[in-house]
């Protein structure tokens, strides 16, 4: 009992900091930190790099994706219990949006392409087989943030204008 009254006080006096947009700025600044570092060498530790580079997208990218919903908080029900690629596909839906978002978690849109670039590091080489697999590599991972940067820019501008 004391221990539940306890988590009530503590949730009840929690304050928000830091809003969506500055967590979303954040997360994108430190996957530019970390990209700076990236050998692509398949060492374990660049391998680790290259995850946590992609793991600060997928937070920028949910931090981001809050950001938006605040905008229509009436049609997202269960908004904060989703990922952020189901977030997106979620933000998809409204009208209003939806033809900037559409492209983005389609087969060849950036936000697909971060679960493929993780899939590359995790999965483990076959030599068995005569092709190769996919790697990762600088320039995939700065085209990766340049539409980033462009579809965040784009999004944010449209909202701000209506």
């Amino acid at each position: 009992m004391d221990r539940c009254i306890y988590k009530w006080r503590v949730v009840r006096n929690k304050k928000i900091v830091v809003n969506e947009k500055e967590l979303s700025n954040l997360y994108q600044d430190l996957s530019h930190d970390i990209l700076k570092k990236l050998k692509f060498d398949q060492t374990v530790e660049d391998n680790q790099n290259q995850l946590l580079f992609l793991t600060c997208c997928e937070k920028s990218l949910t931090y981001f994706a809050d950001e938006v919903s605040s905008y229509f908080k009436n049609d997202l029900k269960d908004f904060n219990t989703l990922n952020f690629f189901y977030k997106w596909r979620e933000l998809s839906e409204i009208s209003t949006i939806s033809n900037i978002i559409v492209n983005e978690i389609g087969q060849n849109g950036f936000i697909n392409q971060i679960n493929l670039f993780k899939s590359n590091i995790l999965q483990k080489d076959n030599d068995n087989l005569i092709i190769s697999t996919q790697s990762n590599d600088l320039k995939k991972f700065n085209l990766l943030l340049d539409k980033y940067e462009t579809f965040k820019d784009l999004l944010r501008k449209m909202l701000d204008e209506c």
